[in-house]
């Protein structure tokens, strides 16, 4: 039975300021009676956990080792009950919490610090007097391993989370590896016989678990725990992996019309590319010269300069000064069809001039009529 004794520490992390650093102390293996209970600050007011999927805590211990725990959300603030596996060690524990929103979305909190302090005297001099007290010993154990295996799941949790935000690169290699059968074939080996390795691992790990719940004088080895979490968390990942790869069948170029198998090699005239010559573009610059060129167009440009002649009245040519000026005054001069106009910037059209002409032929008749009367 849990004792109803907490310790609660209550602080606030300004996610404004990550070089603000908290400090709480707790002392080394004093389990599920320490809790955390932190608010996040935001633009100076409480920062909304409403739209948050899950709260991880994630610790450095002196060490070097990770340690992974799931937190609780209440409102809009984080609670962690303090892990054995987290204070077992005399030191400063570096702690932040991970928060991953509904959305996909990931902020870490500002680090605090866990301060652990040592015990005044060792619990392995104190004498058992009874049977008694060797039975609340055996119980106190296998509650600290049950804590630390769900731990351990935990950690094997969030690292299933990360693992997962490669999944798309993870299927971009897995259909590179079928495309290269043999290469997919070694991998498969490989990876088979890892399995084969983590599950013995696997295995001991939970024979000795077994053994420590009935009471065995074996003692938990935490950091071997974590390194089994691991591996069997990288085990299921291969598992699942391998069962998303198609097996390659056989492989067949655009231009064979039937599916070969086993050590397969690829040639240009399997993949509809006989005509296309082996050349790099250092070979292909190098042909390009004027006498291929030409050749290939059945048309040489001439090497000199052409010259054209003024334009005749009989032969095409080019349009000298003195016409281009002609022409110029004709485009600038303006038709005027009334004979009663004064203008002398304007021109007569042709009908003007027919009539004209007509006219002055009547009037000479009419005079040569009256010279030579008849």
């Amino acid at each position: 039975m849990k004792l109803n004794r907490d310790v609660i520490f209550r602080f606030s992390l300004n996610l404004d300021k990550y070089e603000e650093r908290v400090s709480v102390s707790v002392r080394v293996a004093d389990t599920l009676t320490r809790s955390l209970y932190v608010t996040l600050i935001k633009d100076g007011i409480v920062y909304d956990l409403n739209d948050v999927e899950m709260v991880i805590i994630k610790c450095l211990k002196p060490d070097g080792n990770l340690v992974y725990n799931d937190c609780v959300i209440s409102g809009n603030e984080i609670k962690y009950s303090v892990t054995t596996q987290t204070v077992n060690i005399k030191g400063d524990v570096r702690a932040e919490f991970v928060i991953t929103g509904k959305d996909g979305s990931v902020i870490t909190s500002p680090q605090f610090v866990i301060h652990v302090y040592e015990q005044i005297y060792d619990d392995a001099a104190v004498e058992s007097f009874n049977e008694y007290n060797g039975l609340v010993t055996c119980l106190t154990n296998a509650k600290q391993a049950e804590a630390t295996a769900t731990a351990s799941v935990n950690q094997c949790v969030l690292a299933a989370n990360e693992a997962s935000e490669n999944a798309n690169s993870a299927h971009a290699a897995s259909t590179s590896a079928i495309l290269a059968s043999n290469t997919t074939i070694t991998l498969h080996g490989e990876v088979v016989s890892m399995h084969s390795d983590i599950e013995s691992i696997h295995n001991g790990a939970v024979s000795e678990f077994a053994e420590l719940v009935i009471g065995a004088e074996s003692s938990l080895d935490l950091a071997k725990i974590t390194d089994i979490a691991e591996m069997e968390m990288a085990k299921n990942a291969y598992i699942a992996e391998l069962e998303t790869i198609v097996p390659v069948t056989g492989i067949k170029g655009i231009s064979e019309a039937t599916y070969r198998v086993g050590l397969v090699e690829i040639t240009p005239a399997n993949i509809g590319l006989s005509n296309v010559e082996d050349k790099n573009s250092e070979t292909i610059r190098g042909e390009l010269t004027a006498a291929n060129i030409t050749g290939a167009l059945g048309y040489t440009p001439p090497t000199q300069d052409t010259t054209y002649a003024l334009a005749t009245q009989s032969t095409a040519g080019l349009l000298s000064p003195t016409d281009k000026v002609k022409i110029d005054n004709i485009a600038g001069v303006t038709v005027n069809n009334t004979v009663t106009s004064t203008s002398t910037t304007e021109a007569l059209s042709a009908n003007q001039g027919r009539l004209l002409a007509i006219r002055i032929t009547a009037l000479e008749a009419a005079i040569l009529e009256l010279h030579y009367p008849k």
